[in-house]
C-alpha cells in the first residue's frame, strides 16, 4: 500500500510565515483538492513540498513494497522550469533522461491533449494552454505514482480538459495519488478530500 503523509504548518518565504494547517494522509487511489483565495499560498505550498522553499512540518512517502526506492514515485507539475529556447520535444527528452524513462507511457496523454503538433516548437513560443499541456505531460514522465498538479485545467480547452480528467481517473484507478490546486478543478474534479487554505495574503 502506497501512502503519502503531509503535515504542512507554515510556509516560510521572504521572512514571512504563511499559515497552511494541512495535516492529511493519502493512500493509493485517493486525491486531494487544495483551494483558497488568491494569494493564500496554493502554488507556494506545492513549491514547499517540492523542496524549493522552506516550510515547517513533515512530508513523508510510505511505500511498503519498496521502502527505499522512491526516486520516481513522486512528480510535481509546477510551471516555469523549461528551457524556452529548446523545443518541447527536447525538454521532454531531458525530463525522460533525468527519470530514466524509456517507455511510451506519455504518448497517450500527448494524443489526448492534442499536443503532438507542438513538439517541434520552442517552449518560449508556445501559447499558455500548450505550455500548461507540456508541464502536465512532463509531470507524468516516468509513470510516477504521486503527482502534484498546480492549476492543471488553467488555459485548457474543453476537449483537452475532458481528456485530462479521464487520464486522472485512470491514474487513480491504478492506485495513484493526485493532489490538485486549481480554482477550475472544483467544478470538474470530484476529489475524495478537499482542503481550503486559511486565506491570509502571501504578498
Amino acid at each position: 500500500m502506497l501512502s503519502l503523509y503531509i503535515n504542512a504548518e507554515e510556509i516560510l518565504v521572504k521572512r514571512k510565515r504563511i499559515p497552511v494547517g494541512l495535516n492529511i494522509r493519502l493512500t493509493s487511489g485517493e486525491d486531494l483538492l487544495i483551494s483558497g483565495a488568491n494569494g493564500s499560498g496554493k502554488t507556494m505550498l506545492f513549491k514547499a513540498l517540492a523542496g524549493l522553499i522552506p516550510f515547517t512540518g513533515e512530508f513523508r512517502i510510505e511505500n511498503e513494497k519498496e521502502p527505499t526506492q522512491n526516486q520516481n514515485l513522486i512528480s510535481f507539475c509546477i510551471e516555469n522550469y523549461f528551457e524556452p529556447n529548446l523545443t518541447a520535444s527536447d525538454n521532454l527528452a531531458i525530463a525522460r533522461y533525468i527519470k530514466n524513462d524509456r517507455t511510451q507511457f506519455i504518448n497517450n496523454l500527448m494524443e489526448g491533449l492534442n499536443f503532438s503538433t507542438q513538439l517541434n516548437k520552442k517552449c518560449g513560443s508556445l501559447s499558455a494552454g500548450n505550455k500548461k499541456k507540456l508541464h502536465i505531460i512532463a509531470a507524468f514522465v516516468g509513470q510516477p505514482k504521486m503527482v502534484f498538479l498546480d492549476e492543471p485545467f488553467a488555459n485548457l480547452d474543453e476537449n483537452s480538459a475532458g481528456s485530462l480528467l479521464n487520464w486522472f481517473k485512470d491514474h487513480l484507478s491504478h492506485g495513484g495519488i493526485l493532489i490538485y490546486n486549481d480554482p477550475a478543478a472544483d467544478s470538474v474534479v470530484r476529489a475524495k478530500y478537499s482542503y481550503k487554505l486559511p486565506g491570509h495574503e502571501a504578498s
